[in-house]
């Protein structure tokens, strides 16, 4: 029985800098002084922003606490969303949402707060000092470098469970290994990828170098990265999260990315497990490095267990035609991926343009049509190295750099949301998940909160350090969202009132209290628990 499909994306972003003389900053000195300013970007967008040091000062000039803390510089946001560092780059990190196109938001959403804080921080350093921001998610200058740019998908625990654990259902496991390498491919935001005889090959995806396997645990080991992700890190009490590390960080094609995703993996909950391919891996790298610049097409075929060999835009086609037929005779319902009536037939059109090399039309919604037609119009050799800084600032988080944002304010490609839903998303949290009572708590209770994660929120009782605690938790992906927890939230005058609020609501989530100084022995009875969603 197919799941609700939340999604959530994270972006390991390209952090640089180059000092007041010229000199190359590294990336951390960067990172440190953006994520200082995250406070004063979510500020300047009306957004209410918690972190560990909030308490113990300005977390615009004192970072002690969190930067020796497992959550390093991280910034939890009333719409949602997260910033911190990992492997000392900037990571912004979308809320959760059941909605392709405002997963689409969200993630340019983040993309608009981390260049708010890059031009804070730029303006804090001085004349001449400059820092730089990309979504793309390759190192320009050494290909074995790859930043992370993952995506998360709920999804059963019987599916979680057949992908990595005892893989009962072997053709699922395939379908499911298939479907996700024609998407890494389809849905790629190009890249000019160096060889080693010196050439450069204009690759769909920016990280199928870097697939080699069909599974594993580990997320940044170079050239040994797999299709499927093995981190067992649960969305709730009965959901599992699918992480997938192979996708780049497409803009463009995020809401079809989206689609295609949920009814795929909603197809294969129902036992769905046609269109194979006997190599998935291969089939990925082989369609990815294989398009014919002259002709804009796609001659490169991958062989299905069926014994036909197909072209990457003819097993688009018959993967989006079945999930479309599929949702069509309610196998696949809006509850578990709306939307998809919608946005499946704009993939099948897409098939169709990219068949025929019309990357004119392809460019419209897909990333790496786009960027190859801005490539080719400036001329030059892919060796060149002003096109090697074009293809890498081409999503530049600076409007001025990035040229995405000049095509899309143009009009040249549609991500299929405009500017004032990426706005709504900086500001508000998607209404139908757990985010959205996350980030109500935190512009209410920002000053009484003691620790935030994905699934839970602590809250002093009281105005000091060692007060009793209290703990709500989100066990759901969709745990007191606006629908549930809109009355609680507005009514609640201080913590004590919302833990009374909470404790009358037998099915909305589950709060319990906790003293830091006594025992958790010698603690009364006061836990509450109610009726996970």
């Amino acid at each position: 029985m197919a799941e609700k499909k939340y999604l959530g994306r994270d972006c390991e972003l390209s952090t640089t800098g180059i000092d007041a003389d010229g000199g190359s900053l590294n990336s951390w000195t960067v990172t440190s002084a953006v994520l200082r300013c995250i406070k004063r970007a979510a500020a300047d967008a009306q957004v209410t922003v918690w972190s560990r040091d909030a308490r113990r000062g300005d977390p615009g000039s004192s970072y002690k606490g969190s930067a020796s803390a497992d959550d390093c510089l991280r910034h939890w946001t009333s719409a949602g969303q997260c910033f911190y560092a990992d492997m000392a780059h900037v990571e912004v990190c979308t809320a959760t949402s059941l909605y392709p196109r405002n997963f689409a938001a969200q993630s340019i959403a983040t993309l608009l707060i981390a260049e708010k804080a890059r031009r804070f921080a730029e303006l804090d350093a001085g004349a001449r000092v400059h820092y730089e921001l990309s979504a793309s998610n390759a190192d320009l200058l050494d290909s074995s470098i790859s930043f992370g740019s993952h995506l998360s998908i709920s999804v059963s625990t019987a599916l979680w469970e057949n992908l990595f654990v005892d893989q009962r259902r072997p053709a699922v496991l395939g379908f499911v290994a298939s479907a996700i390498s024609a998407a890494i491919a389809f849905f790629g935001a190009g890249y000019l990828l160096p060889i080693e005889d010196g050439r450069i090959v204009y690759s769909l995806s920016a990280r199928a170098h870097h697939i080699t396997k069909l599974q594993t645990l580990a997320t940044t080991e170079k050239w040994r990265r797999g299709l499927l992700n093995s981190r067992r890190e649960p969305h709730g009490t009965s959901q599992e999260r699918l992480h997938l590390i192979g996708f780049d960080y497409s803009i463009i094609s995020s809401a079809l990315l989206a689609s295609l995703m949920q009814c795929a993996l909603a197809a294969a909950e129902e036992g769905f497990c046609g269109l194979n391919l006997i190599d998935p891996v291969g089939a990925m790298r082989r369609w990815s490095w294989n398009l014919d610049i002259n002709s804009g097409k796609m001659p490169a075929t991958a062989a299905l267990v069926d014994g036909r060999q197909v072209t990457l835009p003819e097993y688009m086609r018959e993967l989006a035609q079945t999930l479309l037929e599929m949702c069509e005779e309610e196998v696949i319902d809006d509850e578990i991926a709306p939307e998809a009536q919608l946005l499946l037939p704009r993939i099948i059109d897409l098939t169709w343009y990219v068949k025929e090399g019309s990357l004119n039309r392809c460019a419209v919604h897909l990333d790496w049509a786009a960027k190859l037609l801005y490539l080719l119009s400036l001329g030059g050799r892919f060796e060149d190295a002003a096109l090697r800084l074009a293809d890498h600032d081409f999503t530049n988080t600076n409007p001025n750099k990035g040229i995405f944002w000049r095509l899309w304010e143009q009009s040249f490609v549609d991500p299929l949301v405009a500017m004032d839903d990426a706005l709504d998303c900086m500001r508000n949290a998607p209404r139908e998940s757990r985010d959205w009572g996350r980030g109500r708590l935190i512009e209410r209770f920002a000053d009484a909160i003691s620790a935030v994660d994905w699934s839970y929120i602590e809250l002093y009782r009281h105005d000091h350090f060692f007060s009793p605690r209290l703990r709500v938790d989100f066990p759901q992906p969709d745990s007191l969202n606006q629908s549930q927890f809109d009355f609680v939230v507005r009514s609640a005058r201080d913590v004590a009132e919302l833990r009374d609020l909470l404790q009358a609501r037998d099915d909305i989530g589950r709060v319990n209290e906790r003293d830091p100084i006594r025992p958790s022995s010698e603690l009364p009875d006061r836990v509450w628990r109610t009726r996970a969603t």
